[in-house]
């Protein structure tokens, strides 16, 4: 005998289907990257506090909220305790007070040029104006060589993730490094694989980074095992650590990077991707440009530059060295 449900009764089994479906959903993406088997999910946790303002929206608009409120309410509380674990479980973050200028201070800009730059000459001025140590370019493409070539003329130190030859990160510095390198691995240019580069100096080590595109899934997790791996043999006290880790603040990534290479997130507190130069429909959310640091600095601060024509915001970076030699 075949029984037919109301219509009411109906919908609401629908909606309850859902709703476990993206109660699951959430859990998976929040907690499922901490076992092993399930790193590949890592990246979903990157989109999880839009994701569910998104799919809570859809349902309402599809089911009505006063209707099914309860469905609706016990998702957005498992959304809401899922993005909080979250923003609870971040990596710490650098303890030392911040530093706005002070004698012996090491100031550093990082920025993701961008392969599509609207304004090299304009990045270079501003660039320049912060009177850095020493710059990290990301993404220098055929569209950035001005800015390469700008910036050369007061930082004629240069090293490339490919060593001497053209690769899309940079590293420059205005003072002469006892030694440089390139760190890149596979296909550095393409954000396929780590694209790195070092330079040490007599006060600091600087590795300027590039992890590759959050896909295809784990990446990260090889990539920063193979940055390890070359970092084995360098002091950590004043090591520095910055660039795009194409990873949010509160992904399994960024949760991962500091123990594995022994540092320290410094918070930038704001976020760097998508800068309005990027022409993509909606504001700056991501805060996927970031610096890690060794114990050896007594005051530090990362501050976010103004849109220099590209998809990121720049950041200048300011550490004062502790007294250990």
């Amino acid at each position: 005998m075949k029984v037919v449900l109301p219509r009411r009764r109906f919908a609401a089994t629908v909606l309850g289907v859902q709703a476990a479906a993206v109660q699951g959903l959430f859990l998976l993406l929040a907690f499922g990257p901490s076992w092993p088997m399930l790193m590949m999910l890592s990246h979903g946790s990157h989109f999880l506090p839009l994701l569910g303002i998104g799919i809570l929206c859809i349902l309402a608009c599809l089911h009505g909220w006063r209707r099914h409120w309860m469905w609706l309410a016990v998702s957005a509380l498992v959304w809401l305790i899922s993005c909080g674990w979250l923003m609870m479980h971040r990596a710490p973050s650098w303890p030392a007070p911040a530093v706005a200028s002070a004698p012996g201070a090491i100031r550093i800009v990082t920025f993701n040029a961008w392969f599509a730059n609207h304004d090299p000459e304009g990045a270079a001025q501003w660039i320049l104006a912060q009177q850095p140590d020493a710059v990290i370019l990301l993404e220098v493409g055929w569209r950035s060589r001005a800015l390469l070539t700008r910036l050369a003329l007061d930082m004629p130190h240069v090293i490339t993730c490919r060593g001497s030859r053209p690769c899309s990160t940079v590293v420059m510095s205005r003072w002469a490094p006892l030694e440089m390198r390139g760190l890149a691995h596979g296909d550095a240019d393409n954000r396929r694989a780590l694209s790195a580069a070092i330079m040490r100096f007599p006060r600091y080590t600087l590795v300027g980074i590039h992890l590759s595109q959050p896909w295809p899934m784990a990446s990260h997790k090889r990539e920063l095992g193979w940055l390890a791996k070359e970092l084995e043999i360098v002091p950590r006290t004043r090591l520095v650590v910055a660039g795009d880790f194409n990873a949010t603040g509160w992904s399994m990534t960024m949760r991962d990077a500091p123990s594995r290479l022994g540092l320290k997130i410094l918070p930038a507190r704001r976020a760097s991707w998508p800068a309005p130069s990027s022409g993509l429909p909606f504001p700056t959310l991501f805060d996927i440009d970031h610096a890690l640091l060794g114990e050896g600095w007594t005051a530090a601060r990362m501050e976010r530059g103004p849109d220099l024509g590209s998809d990121h915001y720049p950041f200048l970076i300011t550490l004062k060295p502790s007294s250990i030699p």
